[in-house]
């Protein structure tokens, strides 16, 4: 998936082989980089991975 640097803030699905899919929020993406951070809700944790990983892209949200 195409991930822009307007993306930034928006909920998104990261597929992951070992847990299946977890829900997070694009916290960082410049179009430069292989990488984007997400803040991921189940363990609240920051992860670089790569634009692929994300499957889905929803709405704007902020974390609580």
């Amino acid at each position: 998936m195409k991930i822009k640097k307007q993306d930034v803030g928006k909920q998104c699905l990261v597929k992951y082989d070992d847990v299946g899919r977890v829900e997070g929020i694009i916290v960082e993406a410049e179009p430069d980089m292989d990488y984007i951070k997400l803040f991921l809700f189940h363990d609240h944790t920051l992860v670089s991975e790569t634009p692929d990983m994300v499957i889905e892209i929803g709405d704007y949200v902020k974390p609580n």
